[in-house]
């Protein structure tokens, strides 16, 4: 006797009424139904975590898109020099003419840094001599903490304590935390500077952008923070 594959295990109750009703037809229809259901649901879970996924990947690019935007901007955005009071600029008048013959005399040179937004906390330099020690300020030649006087400091340096190359980083220790500051995202949020104006695009520069020559007695060497 050949099985009706319409007895053989039928779905669910109403399928079970028909087939005792004589219904045959109305099963055939419930399981075409079912078959066509079950792959277009199948599809649309596929179509659902195809799109799901493409959609992470593209948050993904716009966050890492939007992080380098950022750095560049911190990197290149234009900071409006901060310019001494007349009183600060008649020191260093001072310095560069009366003060420059007491400098050769004394076999010293000035390291001038500008450009602090407010004299709060105090001014961090330090000479680096190679670049194995850049940007490292514990390994650094010599170092110092300088007060600020309306958004500049000063620091007179003898020229035999200096190789004949070396480089200088400083940077706005505004709240005194022996540290320069950075937020979330890696990028300094008080202002800093290198000798030669060196800025890097994604970090600090390298130690051959910054290096400079040792002046003679008497001279002056300029670092801007921003």
């Amino acid at each position: 006797m050949l099985n009706d594959p319409l007895n053989e295990n039928p779905n669910d109750e109403a399928d079970q009424n028909a087939l005792a009703t004589g219904e045959t037809d109305v099963v055939q229809y419930h399981r075409m139904t079912e078959d066509i259901r079950e792959p277009t649901e199948t599809l649309r879970t596929s179509k659902w975590k195809e799109n799901h996924g493409s959609f992470l990947v593209l948050v993904f690019f716009v966050i890492i898109a939007f992080g380098f935007a950022t750095i560049w901007y911190q990197q290149t955005r234009f900071v409006p020099p901060r310019f001494p009071e007349e009183g600060m600029i008649q020191v260093i008048e001072n310095l560069e003419n009366d003060g420059q013959a007491a400098l050769e005399k004394e076999m010293m040179i000035a390291i001038r840094i500008a450009g602090a937004p407010n004299n709060q906390g105090t001014c961090k330099v330090a000479i680096h001599a190679n670049a194995s020690t850049f940007n490292s300020e514990d390994q650094s030649l010599l170092s110092q903490s300088l007060p600020i006087q309306n958004g500049e400091s000063l620091w007179l340096v003898p020229v035999d304590a200096l190789p004949q190359e070396f480089a200088v980083a400083a940077y706005h220790d505004e709240n005194s935390d022996q540290e320069l500051t950075l937020n979330r995202f890696g990028i300094p949020t008080e202002r800093y500077g290198f000798s030669r104006e060196a800025r890097g695009l994604t970090g600090p520069p390298r130690f051959e952008d910054a290096v400079i020559t040792r002046p003679e007695a008497g001279g002056l060497i300029f670092v801007f923070l921003r």
